[in-house]
């Protein structure tokens, strides 16, 4: 808005942004960085979920990949709180093609947040 400068993101609140970009990015989808993204969303677009457990079975695998490609941009003077430690998922749930999970994501400072996940699905 006309005098409003915008606003920064910070802390556990940008790692949870850079946390869910590389999550729903298909690895293989950027040009020059093919090692970059997961296969969660491919496995979702494919219609691999069934069930809860299908989910998380996904997330396992993207939590691998999450992990190698965030700490791989990641260096020792960025602030604690943006550098990604570990994530959870602590519920899903399935309901025809609309898909819900709650994920805890962890710094390496130790502060957390739990991030609501909304998704849309190829129905099965």
């Amino acid at each position: 808005l006309p005098g409003n400068p915008g606003a920064a993101i910070a802390g556990i609140e940008k790692l949870a942004q850079r946390f869910l970009i590389e999550l729903f990015t298909e690895q293989g989808t950027l040009a020059y960085l093919p090692e970059r993204g997961t296969t969660f969303m491919t496995e979702a677009r494919i219609g691999a979920w069934r069930t809860p457990g299908d989910v998380q079975s996904s997330f396992g695998t993207a939590s691998i990949q999450l992990l190698n490609n965030l700490k791989s941009e990641e260096s020792a003077t960025d602030p604690a709180d943006e550098r990604y430690e570990s994530s959870q998922i602590l519920s899903v749930s399935i309901f025809g093609a609309d898909v819900t999970m709650s994920v805890k994501i962890t710094s390496a400072a130790g502060t957390s947040r739990v991030v609501l996940l909304p998704l849309n699905v190829t129905p099965f």
